[in-house]
């Protein structure tokens, strides 16, 4: 569950009237009331969601930066997912859909912080890449890319800027 924080509203010449109490739409809440808002299980926070309170987990969440990740990987357009400080905090992520039409809601994530120290910055790009490159392996949901697969798709893809063109 997710709660927004509503600071403020006054009525203007061009606003819709208030409801009543004889209305069937709920008054409006007064400044510093926690509307509660009910997402879809699959629903993730992305770099475009404006999230003030993240609710009874108590923390914040953390947009991506904008321009910090490229729009697309291998072609495909690359989810950046907010992270979250405070009580179970998270990094942000990355994600990417799968490329074949047969594998309805199929996708993968990434932390931005899972083996920077090993492969840099590119970590979780070099992960995605890996595993939308082997989308024709065996249960590839499960699969994940071993780290020296991962040095050598940032060699041939990233480095050369192929995978983000």
């Amino acid at each position: 569950m997710v709660s927004l924080l509503l600071l403020s509203w006054e009525p203007g010449p061009s606003s819709p009237p208030v409801p009543g109490p004889s209305s069937p739409l709920p008054p409006v809440p007064a400044p510093g009331t926690r509307i509660p808002i009910e997402a879809p299980e699959d629903c993730d926070a992305i770099i475009d969601d404006v999230v003030v309170d993240a609710g009874g987990a108590g923390g914040v969440m953390v947009p991506i930066p904008e321009g910090e990740w490229p729009d697309r990987l291998e072609g495909l357009p690359l989810r950046k997912i907010a992270g979250r400080v405070g009580d179970h905090a998270y990094f942000g992520r990355l994600g990417l859909g799968c490329p074949c039409e047969d594998h309805l809601g199929c996708k993968r994530t990434r932390s931005t912080q899972m083996l920077v120290a090993e492969l840099g910055r590119e970590a979780p790009l070099a992960f995605l890449g890996c595993w939308v490159e082997n989308f024709d392996q065996p249960n590839h949901k499960q699969w994940t890319p071993t780290l020296a697969q991962m040095r050598d798709y940032k060699a041939r893809r990233l480095d050369t800027g192929l995978a983000t063109s």
